[in-house]
Formats: C-alpha cells, structure tokens, sequence
C-alpha cells in the first residue's frame, strides 16, 4: 500500500465543457481513469469526490458528468463517495488526487483561481483531460503547463484522447539536466485501448528529488545563531552557510542537488517578516526568492490569507528569562564549594588534632618512647610529612611502614578516609566547573519578578506584558539580543531579558570566560517549533518535508543544534539525550582552573620542602635544647 494512504485522499471530476464527444472516444477515457481510480497502489483509495462545475443551462454537460460517475462508481467498491455540483466550491485543506475534466484553458484557469481564492489548499497531484485538445500540440499544451507552473502545480498529468483512439498522458519536467524551469510537454505514459491498460503504473513521476544544479534564491540575514553567511574575497558570491539554519539549507542543497542564492533582506524587511499582516512576503517570493530563513515560527494553521506557505518545524525553539548576577564567587571561593563549611571545619579539626598527636610523640623521650613507635612507626622519621602527603594521594617508602599493627591500622585508615575525601572533592569541584553557580540566583520567574528585575521585551515576546500582570518593570529591547548580553554584563542594576536559547546558547560559547555573570533561570516560558517559509502553495513544501524528516531520522538536526548552541541547547530540547554530555571535551575555561589548582598544588610543596631544609638543619638542635630544658 502506498505511502500516501496515511492521509484523506480525494479525487475530484469537474467538468467544465459543452462539447460532445464521440460514445467510444469518451468510453476509452473512462475506462483509463478508472483503471487509475482502482489501482491498489494509487492514493485513491480514502474518499472519491465528484465535482460538476459546467455552464448553466447545458444539458450535454451534466449527462456527460452522469455517465462519467455511472461508469466509474459502481467500480469503486472499497470507498465512499459524495457529488458535488456547481454551487458547492469551498474545498478543505486536505492532500489529495484529483481527475479534472476541462472544455478549454479558460475552464482550467477559471478553476484554479476559484481554487486559490479558498486557502492554503495544496492541489498536489492532478489528472486532468482538456476537450479542445485532440492531438500532441505543443504549443497549446506548453501554454497549459506555464499556467500551472505559475501555480506551483508540477504533479500533473494530462490526458490527450488522439483521433486513433490513442490515449496519452503528457507530463513536464521543470528541472533536467539541460534546462532549468522547463515547461515542454513530455509523454510519459500511454493507454492502449485494445489491451485496457496504461503502459506502467508510475502515473506522477517525481521531479523535484534532483534540481540537476539549478538555482534557488534564499532570502536571509546575517542573524546568529541561525545563519551566518561567508562570502568570497570579492564579497559577492556566498561560499558558506554556518549556523543551525544555514547547515539545514547546505543539508537540502545538497541532498537535492541544487544551487543557492542570497537576497539579502535590509533592516526594514527584517521588521516586516514578523509583523502581522505580512504582505513583506507576497512581495519577497514574487520578486526575490523562492525560501525564506531567519528563525520563522511555524504556525499550526495558517490564515487564509496567508501570502506564504511553510514546510514541517524542524526545531524545537524555548524562550527563556536571561538575568545578570552581581553577587558571584570569588576564584578561591569556588574552591571551597565542593564540600560544606561545617565538613571543613571537621576536616580541618581532624589535621589539627593528628598534627598536635604527632608533635606530642615526637616529643617522648625514654620510656615514652615506645609508645610513640606504637602510634607512628619506628622507621617513619618524618610523620608530619607523610600526613600532608598520603591526604593528597601519594605514598609513603616501605621502609617506613610500621611494623605494629596498631599504627598500621591508623595508617590505612587514614589513607582510606583521604581517599573518600579527595573523591567527593573532585566530584564536586566537576560539577561546579560544568555549572554556572552564584549566589541565590533566581530560579522560577516569579523569583525575577519578586526581586524587581527591570524587564527586556522584544518583537512578539511584548505580549508577555499583557500575559504576566505581576511585570510591572518592563522596557522594550530595541538592538539585538546577541549586542544585548554585553550591556547585560555592564548593567549596573538587576536585569533580565526574555529571549529564545539559542542566542544565549551561542553567546555562552563565544564568551567562555564572562558568560558565568549571565543565569538562565530554569522556568521556560514557552515553546516555539521553527520553520521555512515559502511561496504559496510552492511544490517545495512536499520535498523539503521529506528531506527534513530524513535530517529527524538520522539526527542531524540535533546535531546542528550542538555545534550551534552547545549542550545545553540539547538538554533543553525534546531530543536531549544525557549520554551526550558524557562525551563533551574539557573547555578551556575548567582546563584553567585546573591549571590554577595544580599551581597552588605546586606552591604548598615548596613551602613543604623550605620547612623541611630547615628541619633538616636546624630541627635536631632545637630538640636537644628542648630535652634539657625538659630534664631541669
């Protein structure tokens, strides 16, 4: 079964002529469609639906529309179907087949603007038969493709019933490998009448799964995240498209074989694109471009009198609140975040009471000091040291292990509770380098809007005013958000503002090292899919869905998202899976700290080493003094 079962197909027979034509010519012509209309592989197979659009008052007419219906109706046995007559001409939005019937071009175009006038209804694939045509007359068929050229109509097959009761169906192909926007009549299929059947069953070839390298013109703006346009040296010819839209546009150009072009929009038509109406559209496909990108919401139902169409969403856009932190820690601040105050407080006591326990066994002299050999060891000449040391991970000579048990057992005691520490201690010191920590930072937006923030609104984001009643601090936001971070950083009192997380996303992998000033409050306001827009009832929209549907299937849309905005953009979308963080290198920003880290490391050894060159020198006289002042 076809994949086009999935939708509510529809077949629709108008019949717009007065002219008779001859029993058996009209027989042979049924016959073909209805072999067309009970092919199991067709998209005919959800609901038929008769249409009579003929002149008043002719009679010829409406009995030719009885007997087309009379002859293919009791074929039909699997569906149901409806008639529908002149005064019925409001047709739903759905993906359908249709079987028109024509007197002359004027019938045909007569249609197809009534058609127009209805909606977004997209006449995807049509089989139709013109009357006044009775032989392969180029011209007048070229004629008749140009006009549903225009319309965006390429799924169209028109029947020709030739004089020898040959019937054919005639075709064009608007991208070959020799000619762009082609519109000459090609047959590609033929019904035999002795036989009773068509040639083969690809009734709609496809012809737009290969542009063979012929332009189409995209109408943009240098708008990060989205799309970033690279230009020649010369400065004319675009030679790269970086961003999430840009790589979803080098995507579909390379998967469809066709070359791009830009209409750059100006600041105006920038404005426009997200007012309502929006006429800047109408205006931008007739005479500029064939697409359109620059973060477009896609619309559930588009407006009548839409002047554009849009393809599927193929991201997941989430609005958030941007807030500036004042009150952050400090470099040797964060190095104590890993554990509380009160566990430093304990594991400081702990030093100081075994440091105070070594210096008293260092200090036994006669008897005492077999006691002290039982705590420390007999061979462990420098205690001290080895306390500092085994803490911090490294190992003691052998021949300084004690020989008692009871000083081993303090021994692998200790070693074991360091080891727990120094793991919770790089735990923690991970994670605070992977996450933006501060102060108290607002988490919901009823905590932005308890502690005053002045509100940033934007474009649409200002029905939020409206939305909220408690934003009482609001201003509009009249630069770009990207130039907006900056001065968020240089604001000199609490501010937030209401933007999408991809420019927040990309300015936090531009700006490593002042982003940490900036919070993401983790209460998402709204979600928004994102889409491209197109010409009305353009045939891009079925193979751009396609081709977007395969970037889903494969994951090259979250993967775009990553090398765009960063992790965080993922863990945010609905595709987000937590095994990709696992995999994230070490940023420069966390290599620095560990860097510093490994200074300090460095610092202490050589004050350790200073302490022990002067122990060295000086330590066995001050004990000997100590000694006899003991023995007075």
């Amino acid at each position: 079964m076809s994949v086009g079962l999935k939708y509510v197909a529809t077949v629709i027979v108008v019949i717009s002529f007065v002219h008779i034509f001859h029993v058996e010519s009209s027989q042979h012509l049924f016959e073909s469609i209805k072999i067309i209309v009970n092919e199991p592989s067709s998209l005919f197979q959800r609901k038929l639906l008769f249409y009579a659009n003929y002149k008043p008052n002719t009679n010829t007419a409406r009995f030719y529309f009885n007997d087309l219906v009379n002859y293919i109706a009791p074929t039909v046995t699997s569906v149901s179907y409806k008639i529908l007559f002149q005064n019925q001409k409001t047709f739903r939005k759905t993906k359908s087949l249709k079987v028109l019937l024509f007197e002359d071009r004027d019938a045909l175009s007569y249609f197809y603007a009534k058609i127009n006038n209805t909606g977004n209804y997209n006449l995807s694939h049509n089989l139709m038969h013109i009357s006044t045509i009775t032989t392969f007359d180029v011209d007048v068929i070229t004629k008749v493709f140009a006009h549903l050229y225009r319309l965006s109509i390429l799924n169209v097959g028109l029947l020709v019933n030739l004089f020898d009761e040959d019937i054919i169906m005639v075709t064009y192909f608007p991208f070959t490998p020799g000619e762009c926007h082609s519109i000459k009549p090609v047959i590609v299929n033929r019904y035999d009448p002795k036989q009773r059947q068509w040639l083969h069953k690809d009734y709609f070839p496809p012809k737009v799964q290969n542009f063979y390298g012929c332009p189409l013109t995209c109408a943009a703006w240098n708008e990060f995240p989205y799309i970033n346009l690279e230009y020649n040296s010369n400065g004319n010819d675009v030679t790269k498209y970086k961003g999430f839209e840009g790589k979803l546009l080098q995507f579909l150009a390379e998967s469809l074989n066709f070359t791009t072009k830009v209409y750059i929009l100006n600041a105006t038509e920038v404005d426009e694109t997200f007012k309502e109406p929006d006429f800047i559209f109408k205006e931008i496909f007739s005479k500029h471009a064939d697409i359109s990108l620059g973060g477009y919401y896609y619309k559930w139902a588009l407006d009548p009198n839409t002047t554009y169409s849009q393809t599927d969403h193929y991201y997941l856009s989430h609005t958030y609140m941007v807030a500036n932190i004042f009150s952050i820690y400090s470099t040797y601040e964060k190095m104590a975040l890993p554990f509380q105050l009160k566990l430093w407080y304990l594991i400081g006591s702990v030093f100081v009471l075994s440091s105070l326990l070594i210096l008293t066994c260092e200090c036994c002299t006669g008897p005492r000091v077999r006691a002290r050999n039982y705590i420390i060891g007999e061979d462990n000449s420098t205690p001290q040291y080895h306390l500092l040391t085994l803490a911090l991970g490294a190992t003691m000579p052998t021949r300084q292990v004690p020989r008692y048990n009871f000083a081993r057992f303090l021994l692998v005691c200790w070693m074991l509770t360091t080891l727990v520490l120094r793991s919770a201690y790089q735990s923690g010191m991970y994670q605070m380098l992977r996450d933006n920590i501060q102060r108290n930072p607002p988490q919901t937006i009823a905590d932005v809007l308890k502690q005053n923030y002045v509100i940033l609104l934007k474009g649409t984001h200002m029905a939020l005013a409206q939305t909220l009643p408690d934003m009482r601090n609001v201003r509009t936001l009249n630069g770009s958000f990207l130039q907006t971070f900056p001065e968020l950083l240089q604001a000199n009192e609490l501010t937030a503002i209401v933007t999408q997380y991809e420019y927040f996303g990309y300015f936090r992998q531009i700006n490593a090292a002042s982003w940490h000033r900036l919070h993401l409050v983790n209460e998402r306001i709204y979600t928004q899919p994102l889409a491209m827009n197109v010409r009305t009832h353009s045939y891009l929209v079925e193979e751009f869905n396609r081709q977007i549907q395969t970037a889903k299937t494969f994951g090259f849309d979250t993967l775009w998202a990553r090398e765009s905005f960063g992790n965080q953009a993922m863990k945010n979308n609905a595709d987000y899976d937590p095994k990709m963080l696992a995999t994230k290198n070490m940023s420069m920003k966390e290599l620095g700290a560990v860097f510093m880290i490994l200074i300090w490391l460095h610092v202490m050894a050589m004050v350790i080493f200073i302490i022990e060159l002067i122990w060295h020198k000086w330590g066995a006289a001050v004990l000997r003094n100590y000694h006899k002042t003991l023995a007075k």
